[in-house]
């Protein structure tokens, strides 16, 4: 048999997060809780070890891009073809 390394944990009910914690492990059976709290520690640090991954990706792809501050012609086209259309509607045409 391994080692064993003895854990307790106290939840103060008054701390919502605390509070979410021990509704979300007092739903397992007794005998899996453990496992349970294991996958979930190891659940959670390997999604903020994805993500870390991911926003380390998009900082370096990033760095070889510029944005320009200069407003997009067609930007305008867009925005009076809407505005046509809201107009449309506030006028009263019927669709239905």
């Amino acid at each position: 048999m391994g080692e064993i390394i003895r854990f307790g944990a106290v939840f103060k009910l008054d701390d919502p997060m605390q509070a979410e914690a021990w509704r979300i492990i007092s739903r397992q059976p007794p005998r899996m809780r453990m496992a349970s709290l294991c996958r979930m520690v190891c659940g959670y640090q390997a999604q903020k070890d994805l993500l870390d991954a991911i926003r380390t990706l998009l900082r370096e792809e990033l760095q070889s891009v510029t944005v320009s501050n200069t407003p997009n012609e067609k930007a305008g086209d867009v925005d009076d073809d809407i505005l046509g259309f809201l107009r449309s509607l506030q006028e009263g045409d019927d669709f239905l």
